[in-house]
């Protein structure tokens, strides 16, 4: 039985008289109470037909019923996205997530950090977090995950509901399973790279419940475990001759979509090595006559690209969009739609935190993600079209300007203002690891019929 909850007043203290406002939570008929700190009525200024519509639990009466209503409605906020996300919780589950740490659930305390993580302005962190709960969820209930991203949707009612009910105590975290956890993780086909983020991450939350004494320190799994660095996978990049024959597809052999990818990814290039999100991002009012200037949503650096003679081959094909400076380049994203409404120069991190334009920042980080994904299936054609056999994704952008960079003598210093990143050491990366591919190919070449 679904799990239902109210709030109600509690018999008067002996103090003062005046009754403690609780919340009940119930399931199996079964009530339990759960205290709502320094909120305590008479029960004349009580409301018990108040609702999440009216916001009225206080009468107005009472010199304390707005914040009062502000603390009651958070609060069945709080619970009614519990439960929307989680409808077989039983009523213990749900308070012990109120409580913060899933009491003795490591999978309720993963849940309860993954609402804070949300919470804090981190979704996407959010979201790779919740992706390793369910695969350990998988794990515990002793069944192969998912693939495919619509995997866990599609799943029977059966196993969702083993889902919502399975537990992981926190006595049984031991290093026995985690080891096992891993040969699961490696059957999944998972390569040793992405196993280690997954243990990683994973390692993360063990020591954050460590550090709230959720479980000992001599308990701690990891203690034991040393995670390996596997071998990143050679990133991807373009040649000179390869982005010119991106360049050269004729608009009218491109759908309106692959047109709008391509140009992008050429966008980024040109932008020197621009991430997808400032690209997507873009504005006519970044646009100057000499160059163009913009704020990195990532980083918070201001970034000055000069326009080139290619750069602007590019423009051109969206510039009936320039007539409002406040249109985006291109048409991924809507000038008048809500999210948008944020002003010049702000960042990200910055929109996160401001309370004012959080709300729209959440739905504009959606919207750049669901533009990436178009963008990133869209140019695996592109690259088809223009006879180009890598794996061809926005990201390359960045790499392939890097390399351009590198094979002109560009210092490793230099490209690292250009690139904006926050250390020489990200760009020696970048530069060791295109000399390591650029070798390797030599070396293939020697006995090159």
């Amino acid at each position: 039985m679904a799990t239902t909850f109210a709030l109600v007043l509690r018999p008067p203290r002996a103090k003062d008289g005046l009754h403690p406002v609780h919340l009940r939570l119930t399931s199996d008929r079964q009530p339990t109470y759960r205290a709502i700190p320094d909120v305590a009525v008479s029960a004349k200024h009580w409301n018990e037909a108040g609702t999440l519509e009216k916001q009225n639990w206080v009468r107005g009466t009472h010199p304390e019923a707005r914040r009062y209503n502000d603390v009651l409605r958070k609060l069945l906020r709080q619970v009614q996205q519990l439960l929307d996300e989680n409808p077989l919780w039983s009523a213990k589950q749900v308070r012990d997530a109120l409580d913060g740490g899933g009491g003795d659930d490591f999978l309720a305390y993963m849940q309860q950090d993954i609402e804070r993580r949300r919470k804090a302005g981190h979704p996407r962190t959010a979201e790779k977090f919740a992706s390793i709960r369910s695969k350990l969820q998988s794990f515990c209930l002793g069944i192969p995950h998912p693939k495919g991203r619509y995997g866990l949707r599609n799943e029977s009612d059966d196993i969702k509901t083993q889902r919502a009910t399975v537990t992981l105590p926190f006595s049984q975290l031991t290093l026995r399973l985690i080891r096992d956890y891993e040969i699961y993780l490696a059957g999944l086909g998972n390569r040793e790279t992405t196993l280690n983020k997954e243990l990683s991450f994973l390692k993360t939350v063990v020591l954050q419940a460590i550090d709230e004494d959720k479980l000992p320190e001599a308990k701690n799994p990891f203690k034991k475990i040393k995670l390996k660095e596997g071998k990143a996978r050679p990133k991807a990049k373009l040649s000179d001759e390869e982005v010119a024959r991106l360049e050269a597809l004729p608009a009218e052999q491109l759908t309106r979509g692959e047109l709008s990818a391509r140009d992008a990814w050429l966008l980024q290039y040109y932008l020197l090595g621009s991430r997808v999100g400032d690209a997507v991002c873009m504005r006519w009012r970044d646009v100057r006559a000499e160059e163009i200037f913009f704020t990195e949503h990532k980083t918070g650096k201001a970034k000055l690209s000069p326009r080139s003679a290619r750069l602007n081959t590019v423009l051109a094909r969206w510039a009936e969009r320039s007539d409002n400076p406040n249109n985006f380049v291109l048409p991924y994203l809507k000038t008048e739609a809500p999210y948008a409404q944020y002003p010049a120069g702000l960042t990200w991190a910055e929109l996160s935190r401001l309370p004012e334009y959080r709300p729209l920042w959440m739905q504009l980080l959606r919207k750049v993600e669901s533009a990436t994904t178009s963008i990133n299936g869209n140019l695996k054609r592109v690259a088809r079209l223009a006879g180009i056999e890598k794996t061809l994704t926005s990201h390359t952008a960045r790499h392939s300007f890097a390399d351009r960079g590198r094979r002109r003598g560009i210092s490793a210093s230099d490209m690292r203002d250009m690139l904006n990143h926050h250390s020489i050491a990200q760009t020696e990366g970048y530069y060791g690891e295109l000399e390591s591919l650029e070798l390797t190919q030599k070396a293939r070449s020697i006995f090159d019929e």
